[in-house]
């Protein structure tokens, strides 16, 4: 090996002093090398670091070179030199053209499998990445394709592996900003295959101290289609479509990491370093992971169209609004923390209870219901705290005294929709002896005699109309 190291130096610092203008033969045995199935992986790595530090070098101002290297990224390889039911077979699980720049390419991403040369092939990988990025992170989308692997489990083994390695040897480098074979690991999840589900949970566990690199992707979708334009009562005006299938696609992903990980963790302690996320002017003063989060989905919550805009959208847009509610309850159901989501409840409390009331104001019964669920979560889960110091029973206090939330408590409990009647009723139930806990008697007495003296007519009326179809059973 070392005796065909020092030759190689040789020949390629030799050539600029050769009086020939096609590409030497030399370098078609260096590919030779390279691609023929019977030759030591040892050497063939070595063969392909040479011409690709030939290829990628900025001293060789020579014709040859640039020759050399208009032909190792775009000429189609010799046949002649290079196995044809191998190539036919790098060809459909990569998706790679014939030249020898993208055949490397894919032939090192297949063989990263290879434990006892790893090392040496993500080298290489990185190598030929960095000359052209985009063609690299095609071959890893094709070989998510179907059509090409016998097995879906067979493409996210290497992906794993690509990134294992690729994190482990090269940390600061971002592959897969927006990426869609990152999405695809995501998305198995979920998938009906209990294997899949096995190999994307321990990908996505083993990269726990890098969770940015999954989540910044899902987090510029978000981001990128948000609409700041500022409405009434705390409303955000949409003026133009977005994509509403990818934002429901990201609450689908974000909540399936959060069930398949320890990522609520990171959530929780990380601040974001992405300034374009950090420019959103969003109801949550949190930088946190978390606390980006947390507004973002109020905002897609709060998201209301302007009348120009299609019906079509307009419905999907609606889905959205569900979905990004849902996620919301979902993500503070998973705060352990309980001062961190009284905190949070402080921020977001008012523009729930904002968005509660124009729900019950318009007969949408469907996001009466999620929204009640998001005020349940802030305020059950976190009543455990209200005592723990006069801080936080002031912090509590300030959420019951919204007078607003008083007037929707009320009007719920009164609601045509016997299923959403029901609804209220009990969390007005539920929320009265945590109301007691930080009210004084004169605050609470108020409340409860409201709420209450509301709460007994409906009763009342409901008993009488009972009684009412009853006679009118008898009659009959």
């Amino acid at each position: 090996m070392t005796i065909f190291r020092q030759s190689t130096q040789i020949i390629i610092r030799l050539q600029e002093y050769a009086q020939q203008k096609e590409v030497p033969q030399w370098v078609l045995f260096l590919q030779k090398l390279i691609f023929d199935v019977e030759i030591d992986i040892k050497i063939s790595l070595e063969a392909a670091n040479y011409l690709l530090d030939m290829n990628m070098s900025s001293i060789n101002h020579h014709d040859i070179y640039n020759k050399i290297k208009d032909d190792f990224q775009n000429k189609e390889i010799d046949l002649s030199i290079i196995d044809q039911k191998y190539l036919e077979d790098l060809i459909n699980k990569t998706g790679v053209a014939k030249n020898c720049h993208e055949l490397l390419m894919g032939k090192l991403y297949l063989i990263l499998s290879d434990q006892s040369h790893q090392k040496n092939i993500i080298d290489l990988l990185i190598k030929i990445a960095n000359i052209e990025q985009v063609k690299f992170l095609n071959i890893i989308k094709n070989t998510f394709n179907i059509k090409y692997f016998d097995s879906t489990q067979e493409s996210m083994k290497l992906f794993s592996d690509f990134w294992k390695l690729s994190n482990e040897y090269y940390n600061k480098m971002i592959f897969f900003k927006n990426s869609e074979c990152l999405f695809n690991m995501i998305d198995c999840l979920d998938d009906d295959n209990p294997l899949l589900r096995h190999l994307s949970k321990s990908w996505l566990n083993q990269a726990y101290q890098q969770f940015e690199k999954i989540l910044d992707p899902i987090y510029k979708i978000l981001f990128d289609n948000n609409i700041n334009t500022k409405g009434e009562n705390d409303q955000i005006l949409i003026e133009q479509e977005y994509n509403c299938v990818e934002i429901r696609k990201s609450f689908r992903r974000l909540k399936n990491i959060i069930l398949n990980s320890s990522v609520m963790e990171f959530l929780t302690k990380t601040d974001v370093t992405e300034k374009s996320f950090l420019s959103k002017k969003l109801c949550t003063t949190n930088s946190t992971y978390l606390g980006l989060l947390i507004g973002i989905s109020l905002r897609f919550t709060q998201g209301e169209c302007i009348d120009s805009l299609s019906k079509e959208f307009k419905r999907e847009n609606y889905s959205v609004k569900a979905s990004s509610c849902e996620f919301l309850e979902f993500l503070l159901n998973h705060i352990e923390n309980k001062e961190l989501l009284l905190q949070c409840a402080l921020e977001i409390n008012g523009p729930i209870v904002s968005l509660l009331d124009i729900a019950i104001v318009n007969n949408d019964e469907v996001m009466q219901v999620q929204l009640l669920s998001v005020l349940k979560v802030l305020y059950f889960n976190s009543s455990s705290v209200y005592l723990k110091s006069q801080q936080n029973k002031n912090n509590a206090l300030s959420l019951f005294k919204n007078a607003k939330l008083h007037e929707c408590l009320v009007k719920g409990i009164t609601s045509d929709y016997f299923y959403v009647r029901e609804k209220f009723i009990k969390f007005t139930v539920q929320c009265l002896p945590r109301f007691s806990k930080v009210m004084n008697d004169d605050e609470g007495y108020t409340l409860f005699f409201q709420i209450g003296g509301t709460f007994v007519e409906k009763l009342t009326e409901c008993v009488e109309r009972r009684i009412e179809i009853e006679k009118k059973g008898r009659k009959d």
